[in-house]
């Protein structure tokens, strides 16, 4: 008898911790992005979720990056901010599996089916987190003139020797005076911060 109690105390206990998990589950994700990107929404309620975009994760990469080029200026930067917010949260010390899953997340934006706008801006966040791992997806943009600077930006901070090849490879092969000058200036500021060894990885 005091079993049977017992059960049907813990019932309505086991749907409300059901519930719960339900409520804390996926979709929150989906909730935040669409928070930040709805025209619609109040600008404090955007506000707010841009600040606490960090804990969104590699996840948001793409379904904010898509937003970097909107016509709208709000959209627009609000997309922006919560990336940058996502990156320098990721970059925070002992969360490098994190750090390195929002760089990978971003180097899948730089493929042709996103606009330049889109590109341009996702090379600038890669100057915040990518490392050696990255650089094969960012070198091939050093010849494309319209992101050869972002491009030279991204790689700059990248702290391997890959980064150093990368842009000694493009020198050889663009042919554009503006491209090998942007290259060459790349080169420049990386010799100027040899003073730290580059990293042994590559």
């Amino acid at each position: 008898m005091k079993t049977a109690k017992w059960k049907e105390c813990f019932g309505p206990w086991a749907i409300a911790l059901t519930l719960l998990a339900a409520m804390a589950s996926a979709p929150a994700l989906a909730a935040n992005v669409d928070t930040i990107v709805d025209p619609d929404i109040d600008g404090e309620e955007r506000f707010e979720a841009v600040q606490n975009a960090g804990e969104l994760g590699a996840e948001a990469v793409e379904p904010l990056a898509i937003h970097l080029d909107a016509e709208d200026v709000v959209i627009r930067r609000a997309a922006r901010q919560a990336l940058e917010t996502i990156v320098h949260h990721a970059g925070r010390p002992d969360a490098d599996e994190e750090r390195h899953a929002v760089a990978e997340a971003l180097t899948e934006c730089l493929d042709g089916e996103y606009t330049v706008a889109v590109r341009r801006e996702v090379l600038y966040l890669l100057a915040w987190c990518a490392d050696h791992r990255q650089v094969d997806a960012i070198a091939p943009l050093l010849e494309d003139p319209e992101l050869v600077d972002a491009a030279c930006y991204a790689l700059v901070p990248n702290p391997s020797r890959a980064s150093v090849r990368a842009l000694v490879n493009a020198l050889d092969r663009v042919e554009e005076e503006t491209s090998q000058t942007s290259i060459i200036h790349a080169l420049a500021q990386k010799a100027n911060a040899a003073t730290k060894p580059l990293a042994d990885s590559e």
